[in-house]
């Protein structure tokens, strides 16, 4: 009897031992322990100026908004969506502006940007070459996987005004 009394006193203080709060192990103060790294980034793509533009596209007096909608491929993003809004003074040649780019798995790349055109002699009138000078990765608005990304680049578009095609290429880092 006194082997089951003395059983049962060791157990009772095991039971009331294992329901102790505090930790055994200090936890890491973040769930998920992140590295940041800088990685390379190219990005080509291709979209249409859309002729209707949204309301919500509001830009200061004298430029006029863009509004256009297309898909390209990225490292890191792969296959994306993409829709591009900004402001273009036609005096000064310069378009600012932001392109928000939407992966397959739906993270989204916010991607703030300044355009200044550079033509070319060999051009026709209507095809207008720019160069990114340059591209800006908005982290605080990015979501899933870019959410509080960081990173710039530089590039090149070609827009076709006669049909509203334009072309781009780029290159530049990302940090997530």
């Amino acid at each position: 009897m006194k082997n089951l009394i003395s059983l049962f006193l060791l157990l009772t203080i095991f039971l009331f031992w294992g329901c102790e709060t505090d930790p055994i192990m200090d936890p890491v103060d973040d769930a998920i322990v992140t590295r940041t790294v800088e990685r390379p980034f190219k990005t080509t793509g291709f979209a249409y100026v859309q002729l209707e533009v949204p309301d919500d596209i509001i830009c200061d007096e004298g430029l006029d908004p863009r509004y256009a909608l297309g898909q390209g491929n990225a490292t890191h993003l792969g296959l994306y969506d993409i829709v591009i809004t900004g402001c273009d003074d036609m005096t000064n040649g310069v378009n600012i502006g932001q392109a928000v780019h939407t992966a397959a798995n739906g993270d989204i790349l916010y991607m703030d940007y300044v355009l200044v055109k550079s033509p070319n002699e060999d051009d026709p009138p209507y095809i207008s070459r720019s160069v990114f000078s340059p591209w800006t990765i908005n982290g605080d608005m990015s979501t899933g996987r870019f959410e509080g990304a960081t990173g710039t680049g530089t590039g090149e578009i070609t827009v076709n005004f006669m049909t509203g095609y334009m072309e781009w290429e780029g290159e530049g880092t990302i940090t997530y």
